[in-house]
């Protein structure tokens, strides 16, 4: 199961004092709007505090809305799944509970199952959703494409035009582009940070053009960017709840041009079936100072290690 969730503003009171026309002996004067102004620098500090808050109010009571909103809810999108469509039934109805009680209303409802989507308002779905028809959009979470029908996660990026011009400052403005939170196209990220850095130590300026190597390799990985919606990784780790072991496996390596890590989890189930898929990978470039490939590769070591603790 997945989810995602748009949260609305939220209803708070937010006071403001006047400055009694320069008058101090007279009582300051208070406003008081009825609902979160919308705008306003603090909106996104002050939804995520009170959701938090709540959470944390009510978890002895509802530990997996808890566990939702406190590990599982960037800004104002929220992903999780459950083993079954019960329990997602149930935790949406809960969700829901929790955050009309807190002045907040969620919408944009998103889920793999049609079932699922049939408890939930039709007003209160995506956009794109349309049981009749059986569509499922895709939906974007921090740059990462999710396709509902499908079950997959995959990117989408469209190559520069013909009149891009080549510089240091718009490389690096396309590439910022590409958000790769999981390290699924790891690969193909650190050819363009290994790019980027040859760009800064060649003594560019933001606004020159590149030489004729640079270029090359930059062309290079601006053609391949149409072949990533190819890449899909399936969100779903897990085959069954047969499970009789779980284990994660940490590779890691280094070069005199860049380290990394990635992380597998590899699920053993009754009968001796087994499953492996890819969790999440990180890379790094190596410092320009001179550093020996034993040392990259204890720094590989160390970053991998991280990244499975992050998981574990």
């Amino acid at each position: 199961m997945y989810l995602t969730i748009g949260i609305s503003p939220l209803s708070r009171p937010f006071h403001r004092f006047s400055w009694r026309d320069v008058d101090q002996s007279r009582p300051p004067a208070v406003y008081q709007f009825n609902s979160l102004v919308f705008g306003v620098n603090s909106c996104p500090y002050q939804a995520q505090f009170v959701s938090k808050k709540r959470a944390r109010e009510n978890q002895e009571h509802y530990p997996r809305v808890a566990e939702t909103i406190l590990e599982s809810t960037y800004m104002d999108d929220s992903m999780d799944s459950s083993p079954s469509e019960e329990e997602y039934v149930k935790l949406y109805e809960e969700l829901s509970a929790l955050w009309g009680s807190a002045g907040m209303h969620a919408r944009k409802w998103l889920s793999n199952s049609d079932h699922v989507l049939k408890r939930v308002p039709e007003e209160d779905r995506a956009a794109e959703v349309d049981l009749d028809k059986g569509n499922l959009p895709s939906m974007k979470t921090l740059g990462v494409l999710w396709l509902a029908k499908e079950d997959v996660f995959t990117y989408r990026v469209n190559p520069p035009d013909e009149k891009f011009q080549l510089t240091k400052r718009n490389f690096l403005r396309k590439i910022a582009m590409l958000f790769d939170p999981m390290g699924f196209l790891a690969p193909y990220v650190i050819r363009a940070k290994i790019l980027l850095q040859e760009m800064w130590t060649s003594g560019l300026d933001r606004d020159d053009p590149l030489d004729p190597s640079q270029a090359r390799q930059a062309k290079k990985w601006f053609e391949e960017l149409a072949e990533l919606s190819d890449v899909q990784v399936p969100r779903c780790l897990q085959l069954n709840s047969h499970v009789e072991t779980v284990t994660l496996h940490t590779f890691t390596d280094a070069s005199g041009d860049a380290y990394g890590t990635v992380t597998y989890v590899r699920y053993q189930y009754k009968g001796c079936t087994v499953s492996t898929s890819l969790v999440a990978s990180k890379t790094r470039v190596a410092p320009l100072s001179a550093t020996s490939i034993p040392r990259l590769e204890l720094m590989g070591a160390v970053l991998g290690l991280r990244l499975a603790l992050s998981i574990g």
